[in-house]
């Protein structure tokens, strides 16, 4: 193995498709409260009451962009959606 080259470098030397897209990587409960603009609270409650797509790693919750993306568009009021189209 070669020295001096970080860990990472040699996976992804091995193999290139082990690179998580930013869209798929995991987000933290605070990255999540702030791409929504709301209350680091909120998202923890929607969380807990299986609302908001997330995964809970050990005692920490994660969260999915795509994911959220996915469920905000589910949950787009009517007025939302005619807003998009124009």
């Amino acid at each position: 193995m070669v020295k001096d080259v970080p860990w990472m470098c040699i996976v992804l030397m091995r193999n290139p498709k082990s690179v998580q897209k930013p869209e798929d990587h995991f987000m933290t409960l605070k990255e999540i409260a702030e791409y929504l603009h709301v209350k680091e609270r909120s998202i923890y409650w929607w969380a807990q009451e299986e609302s908001v797509p997330a995964s809970k790693l050990g005692s920490i919750w994660r969260f999915r962009k795509f994911e959220i993306k996915a469920w905000i568009e589910a949950h787009k009021t009517s007025r939302s959606k005619r807003e998009d189209k124009h």
